[in-house]
């Protein structure tokens, strides 16, 4: 998927969705995506390199894309939901963009 020394990149929607969470989270959640990225990351729309990765403790899934002729990584979004990679691709980026959309107040929709 990434290569090593993946420069992480976050859109102000996705820190003022950390920010709400308090500096704790905020905090524990970088670290934790920053180390690796990659670590349970599901793919749920391979043609455009996004993918969702779950965060602290799978209390939170980090929604980003990859591009990978930068070696960057694009956060667009985290959203407190949890869930379970089992295999239907296009049910996890429906869940992704509803929880986004909900999460936002119908402010930033995903442009997947």
């Amino acid at each position: 998927m990434a290569e090593r020394n993946l420069k992480i990149t976050w859109k102000a929607e996705a820190e003022t969705l950390l920010r709400r969470r308090g500096n704790y989270t905020l905090a524990r959640i970088h670290e934790e995506f920053e180390r690796d990225p990659n670590k349970e990351a599901v793919a749920f729309d391979k043609v455009r390199n996004c993918f969702v990765t779950p965060v602290a403790d799978h209390r939170y899934s980090v929604v980003w894309r990859l591009f990978p002729e930068r070696n960057e990584a694009e956060v667009s979004a985290v959203v407190p939901t949890r869930f379970v990679d089992g295999g239907d691709t296009q049910a996890l980026k429906e869940r992704v963009k509803d929880v986004v959309l909900q999460e936002t107040g119908g402010k930033l929709m995903l442009d997947t």
